[in-house]
């Protein structure tokens, strides 16, 4: 199992961010990120992240290990990622118990 981590970008404000994150090695995407949404990145600096990191309008949570196999470079609300969490959860105890999942 690859141990990679990544970066989490978070929007802290109570607008629309927009920045660019590094997909791949050599590729950068732009990123809307509404109120309360997040994104996942390779761990890469680029300016705009800078800048808005700078004035505190996303946080960015690095050494994130991306357990759910999100895409990178794609917005997702932070609820998502929680009901994410709670399934595989919800998978790994029926996989022990023989029980199936309710979700």
């Amino acid at each position: 199992m690859e141990n990679k981590t990544y970066w989490r970008i978070i929007n802290k404000t109570n607008g629309n961010v927009k920045i660019a994150v590094s997909s791949t090695n050599n590729a950068t995407r732009g990123v809307i990120l509404h109120p309360g949404q997040f994104c996942i990145a390779n761990p890469q600096m680029t300016s705009s992240i800078d800048a808005q990191s700078r004035r505190s309008f996303v946080e960015v949570e690095e050494g994130f290990k991306n357990e759910d196999n999100l895409n990178l470079a794609e917005s997702y609300d932070l609820s998502k990622l929680e009901i994410a969490k709670i399934e595989a959860e919800g998978y790994l105890k029926s996989s022990t118990t023989g029980e199936i999942p309710k979700f």
